[in-house]
């Protein structure tokens, strides 16, 4: 259920585990289908565990940002 309910709102997933069933991973695009999946996992009983994933780029461009307003004042 896990994989078919993020595969229906256009993501991926796998399960994985002994059996295929301890735990699984899914990734979807769009944050409305996100909440979708996870609502009809807590209707069947699986728990999300939220993650993100750190950009370094990203990260780094904030403090330069960040920097850049606060020599500005």
């Amino acid at each position: 259920k896990l994989c078919d309910m993020a595969i229906e709102h256009g993501g991926v997933a796998k399960t994985s585990g002994a059996g295929g069933g301890d735990s699984g991973i899914a990734f979807v695009f769009e944050d409305k289908s996100a909440l979708e999946i996870i609502k009809n996992w807590k209707n069947i009983g699986i728990t999300n565990l939220p993650l993100t994933v750190y950009d370094k780029e990203k990260k780094l461009m904030e403090d330069i940002d960040a920097q850049t307003n606060k020599s500005q004042k």
